[in-house]
């Protein structure tokens, strides 16, 4: 991944009935001070793909999306995170509940029948109503060259520098702010 950062990833689970979530991984940025987003991952080996995508997979996303598992996702994320020591690990906790760093991953078995970029697409047809929060980007080469996309301004934090803000416009009226930290390695001139 492009993005420096330090990321947090948890054991795989090792029975298959065993209760949890099947994998998480925590992007943290390169000071540990702050949370680019939680990947909640589900993996299914299983001859039923579109069937075990739509019954178990989906439901269960949407149930994190809900907040109704809010409380095991806290504790899972609390255990990844003592390892790497962070200053603050209350603020990076408080930051799980913030959806939009919340990210999904789904890895299944898949017949012929889904191969291919089309196969695909009937395998996870009707999916996007399940987690639908509108734009992201997962990584910042993914944000620079989406033409809808602006940098509109600059708050500076000029005790610590990499905690400023930029700030961006999207061509569909939305505005965000990401840290500075995620484009500090992309200038290595004078910093004033």
């Amino acid at each position: 991944m492009a993005v420096e950062g330090e990321w947090a990833i948890s054991a795989p689970h090792v029975q298959p009935a065993q209760k949890g979530f099947d994998g998480l991984l925590v992007q943290l940025s390169a000071s540990t001070e702050a949370m680019w987003s939680v990947v909640i991952s589900e993996d299914k080996a299983t001859s039923h793909s579109r069937n075990t995508v739509m019954s178990e997979v989906g439901p269960d996303f949407e149930r994190c999306e809900r907040g109704l598992r809010d409380a095991e996702l806290t504790n899972e994320v609390t255990t990844l995170l003592k390892a790497h020591q962070p200053n603050d690990i209350d603020s990076l906790i408080g930051q799980i509940n913030w959806k939009e760093r919340r990210r999904y991953r789904v890895s299944i078995t898949i017949t012929g029948e889904h191969d291919g970029n089309e196969g695909r697409s009937r395998l996870f047809e009707g999916y996007d109503g399940v987690v639908a929060r509108g734009f992201g980007w997962p990584t910042r080469d993914s944000l620079l060259p989406d033409g809808n996309v602006d940098v509109t301004g600059c708050q500076a934090d000029f005790i610590e520098l990499p905690a400023g803000h930029f700030q961006f416009s999207h061509s569909c009226g939305g505005t965000f702010a990401i840290e500075a930290s995620w484009f500090e390695n992309l200038y290595d001139g004078p910093i004033f």
